[in-house]
């Protein structure tokens, strides 16, 4: 905005003067975005190469875009941040003087980071508190970018509201009903689980079977029954769910089973 104040009328010299600077400041800020938009298209560009493994011509374009001041950390994480258009397009400013490495808008409604790992963690509690979902990948050596790209991308999609910042790091430690999608989550649960769940004293049986790593003799113990009880209500399991309890697939599913709808 420009704003001039004059005591008195306004000469025609005065006006054209006024006229004069608007055109030259908006010619400024037209170049000034010209910039702005070809610096942005060579750094989404390094970005593309850096996730594709070409790290080498990624240094080059950042070092050409940032004139020597962009730099590619050899170890890195990255960050994807999801909102509306206004909302990225509005958060771009602030990353783009604080990141010193590769930033790209990678569509109108998401921003790419990819830096260090402090400098990641203070972006991403920014831009949850801007409005922005966002999610972080682990921290890896620079050839393993792709990587690091891909746990942000499924960590952003358990973004929500209620947990604006999701670590794919902390998932993983967490196990898997962490990182997996609540809805599906809940319907594989629901579905395992059908067969079963008319019967308490199966559910019972199957999460104590689980919990005592297949132990008839500890289920027994834990139920206070008879080892021929627990071991009909195993036979009674397997024929309802058409599958082997001595099979670890089956031993897995029905622990996720069990934990989601525990949840």
């Amino acid at each position: 905005y420009l704003v001039t104040a004059f005591e008195q009328r306004v000469t025609e010299d005065q006006r054209s003067s006024v006229v004069t600077a608007v055109a030259l400041l908006s010619t400024s800020e037209e170049r000034r975005r010209a910039r702005r938009e070809s610096e942005r298209q060579v750094r989404g560009r390094a970005v593309e190469l850096l996730l594709a493994g070409d790290a080498r011509t990624a240094s080059v374009l950042l070092a050409a875009a940032g004139g020597g001041r962009l730099r590619i950390p050899q170890r890195l994480s990255v960050l994807r941040a999801r909102a509306s258009a206004a909302r990225v397009d509005g958060a771009l400013a602030q990353i783009e003087s604080t990141v010193l490495a590769g930033v790209v808008a990678a569509d109108p409604g998401e921003v790419v980071i990819i830096a260090r790992p402090p400098v990641i963690d203070t972006l991403a509690e920014d831009l949850a508190a801007r409005g922005l979902r966002v999610g972080v990948g682990e921290v890896v050596p620079v050839s393993e970018a792709s990587r690091s790209d891909r746990g942000a991308a499924l960590a952003g999609d358990l973004a929500s509201a209620e947990r604006p910042v999701v670590r794919w790091a902390e998932g993983v430690r967490r196990g898997v009903l962490e990182i997996l999608d609540a809805e599906r989550l809940t319907a594989f649960a629901d579905s395992w689980l059908a067969p079963i769940e008319k019967e308490s004293d199966l559910i019972e049986t199957l999460r104590s079977f689980l919990a005592h790593h297949g132990s008839q003799l500890q289920v027994a113990d834990d139920l206070g029954i008879h080892r021929n009880t627990v071991r009909k209500r195993l036979d009674r399991i397997e024929s309802l769910i058409g599958s082997s309890l001595a099979d670890p697939q089956t031993r897995t599913d029905g622990w996720i089973a069990l934990q989601a709808r525990a949840r």
